[in-house]
């Protein structure tokens, strides 16, 4: 007798507010199912409405896990903590011939679950950056400096360094933890064998691609904006800022005296909503009651929107970026979902039924079925959240990161993480402005002016000459402000 196939694996995926909670479920319903939660946020108990957690009639039709588990003052989630946590439940629910649903927008936990990619390796490793440079400074309560962190990298492994940006703090003291445990170089052997086994983008998948199932639900921009505004309103509505200000209260009375503070780049404040009205839950019932007050709350209502609808643009390129980008043997296959509306027939249309019809199908085996509704780069539709720029030219942005040492600017001592940043800076004012001082020292140093004040005639035509990248001035083009990766060094 045949043995019969373990079940297959369905992650949905998306930006945030484009109701994958709502198919995650249905899904279970229907297939004998239960949902893995793949959102950082989420995993922390409390604080449900900022993290806009699935309601309690929810969870009851259809079992959750990983929702509510860890203490937002206590812990720190991180990938690698995510992974030892879901990864058994994963196993498990296969052996049981249970659907797991993976369902969340934090797309690097989802690839860290699908894929071997380098977090662990058999070592004592922390994934807390802070532990990690506590380990590496003669000072543990000294704080290092993103570019002496990059700089000490830059010495035991420059392959690393090249393809680390020095503002990515915690990839570059991982990086510097295992050099200094397993020998200069090892994180760029480890990183090299990874991808001898898979393709650029990580190591092989974990699980056979024809029992996966990537159900991407995507939205028009215009239509998800719309929206995700009348969720925050509707999450302002429903006690939004008092579920803040207690839990301000209760981080305060446990760690603040203890020494502690608040770090809106950790944890559970990262979360859209804490940053955003930082100021106005720093007042006074008086103060927020005033005009100053008011005025606070409405910016923090404007930045929060503002925040989410770039998130959500973050999670789509994330997808089109990571997931669709691999190589075929390494590749989990991804169909396209119409998510434009949430209306029932839409829904049903553009959702639901091609959903069931996929699930059904790798239930099946059913490959004609599956090749219908198989999604790869060169047939994706256009108009979708994120899809204004095209993608069959451009280099991934994993790729531009990569090579972020390649895109520097030493006269400005500017490095940059994207292509287009880089060349954004070296058609703007900034940039012609440092090279055209630089070519008056460089002058005077010439005609023996010891004076650096001294003036000096110089020939126009043959600065003009020097280059056309160095004459080309955007006064609306400064991406020594405009970019927030950009790190001057």
């Amino acid at each position: 007798m045949t043995a019969q196939p373990s079940p297959p694996i369905v992650i949905v995926a998306g930006p945030t507010g484009v109701g994958k909670s709502l198919l995650a479920i249905e899904l279970a319903k229907k297939f004998n199912g239960e949902v893995l939660n793949a959102d950082s946020m989420q995993l922390y108990s409390g604080l449900d409405i900022v993290t806009n957690k699935v309601t309690s009639e929810e969870l009851s039709q259809a079992p959750h896990h990983l929702i509510g588990c860890l203490s937002p003052l206590t812990t720190d989630s991180t990938v690698g903590a995510y992974r030892q946590l879901a990864q058994p439940l994963l196993d498990r629910l296969l052996k049981e011939n249970r659907l797991p649903i993976i369902c969340g927008g934090t797309c690097y936990y989802i690839e860290a679950l699908l894929w071997n990619i380098l977090l662990e390796d058999g070592g004592n490793f922390t994934n807390d950056v802070d532990d990690i440079e506590s380990e590496l400074r003669d000072d543990p309560a000294q704080k290092s400096d993103p570019q002496e962190l990059h700089n000490r990298l830059r010495a035991v492994d420059p392959e690393a360094a090249i393809r680390l940006h020095p503002n990515d703090r915690r990839k570059v003291a991982r990086a510097l933890q295992v050099n200094l445990r397993r020998g200069d170089g090892a994180y760029s052997s480890m990183l090299r064998e990874q991808h001898r086994l898979g393709d650029h983008f990580s190591g092989p998948l974990r699980y056979p691609p024809d029992r996966l199932a990537i159900l991407w639900l995507a939205c028009r921009r215009d239509h998800l904006e719309r929206r995700l505004d009348c969720r925050v309103d509707k999450m302002i509505q429903s006690g939004l800022l008092a579920e803040l200000e207690a839990f301000h209260s209760e981080f305060n009375a446990s760690r603040v005296g203890a020494g502690a503070s608040k770090d809106y780049t950790r944890g559970i404040f990262q979360s859209i909503g804490f940053k955003e009205f930082h100021s106005y839950l720093l007042m006074s019932p008086e103060q927020r009651d005033s005009a100053e007050g008011q005025l606070a709350l409405k910016s923090g209502i404007e930045l929060m929107k503002q925040r989410t609808k770039r998130y959500a643009v973050q999670q789509e390129k994330w997808l089109r970026n990571r997931f669709l980008r691999h190589s075929d043997d390494n590749y989990a296959p991804v169909y396209l979902l119409n998510a434009d509306s949430l209306v029932e027939s839409d829904w049903t249309t553009g959702v639901r039924q091609p959903a069931f019809e996929i699930v059904e199908a790798l239930l099946k085996s059913d490959q004609n079925i599956l090749l219908k509704h198989s999604t790869r780069l060169a047939t994706e539709p256009r108009g979708l959240v994120g899809s204004s720029s095209s993608l069959d030219d451009s280099e991934s942005d994993s790729v531009r990161i990569g090579r972020s040492l390649e895109l520097r600017c030493d006269h400005c001592g500017v490095t940059f993480a994207q292509r287009d940043q880089y060349k954004e800076h070296m058609s703007s004012r900034r940039h012609a402005k440092r090279m055209a001082g630089l070519r008056r020292l460089a002058a005077r140093i010439a005609a023996g002016h010891s004076d650096p004040n001294a003036v000096v005639v110089i020939d126009r035509n043959a600065e003009a000459a020097d280059g056309s990248e160095e004459s080309a001035v955007d006064n609306n083009n400064d991406s020594g402000r405009s970019s927030s990766r950009a790190v001057t060094g």
